[in-house]
């Protein structure tokens, strides 16, 4: 007679949702936004000005005025629909305002793991977490703050609302 196979459950490594590492790279989105609205935009201005010729010759002209149209989207993706519209909500939805020792997970580049924030840079919307001594001298542990995000595990920055307990005299006015 055979034994009855034992199964064992071996816990399933927590993972980011997938969302979240495209919340990481809203800069890019943001680029990329700003770069194809600003090529549209000329095609529709060349289109408007009855430009768009099955000619070889207009065609290429076109291709050169994309160029800068694509650098003026690059600029405006980045200022205008990264900073001023993006980049708060971006933050927020990874976790910001973090606090100092927060477990957080670096979505982006070559550091991919979970650490602990050490170094808060509010001004700059940038954190600094702890991933060794060699690149904490080189600087080479700042991330954005899109590019990090709270363990599930963690508690937000302030603190978790704690109700009052009941017996406690001073909970109660």
């Amino acid at each position: 007679m055979q034994s009855p196979v034992i199964l064992t459950f071996v816990e399933k490594k927590m993972r980011p949702a997938v969302y979240r590492y495209m919340v990481a790279h809203t800069s890019t989105f943001s680029m990329g936004m700003g770069v194809v609205i600003a090529i549209s935009l000329t095609l529709l201005f060349l289109h408007g000005e009855g430009a768009l010729v099955p000619d070889i010759g207009v065609w290429l002209w076109i291709l050169v005025a994309t160029i800068p149209a694509g650098l003026i989207g690059l600029i405006f993706g980045v200022i205008v629909i990264w900073q001023i519209l993006l980049s708060y909500p971006a933050a927020r939805i990874q976790g910001w305002p973090f606090k100092v020792g927060d477990e957080v997970v670096i979505l982006t580049g070559r550091h991919k793991n979970t650490t602990r924030i050490y170094e808060i840079w509010e001004e700059r919307g940038q954190v600094r977490v702890d991933l060794g001594e060699a690149l904490k001298q080189e600087v080479k542990d700042v991330f954005c703050a899109v590019e990090v995000c709270r363990k599930r595990n963690s508690e937000p920055a302030g603190g978790a609302y704690v109700s009052p307990v009941a017996s406690d005299p001073s909970a109660h006015p």
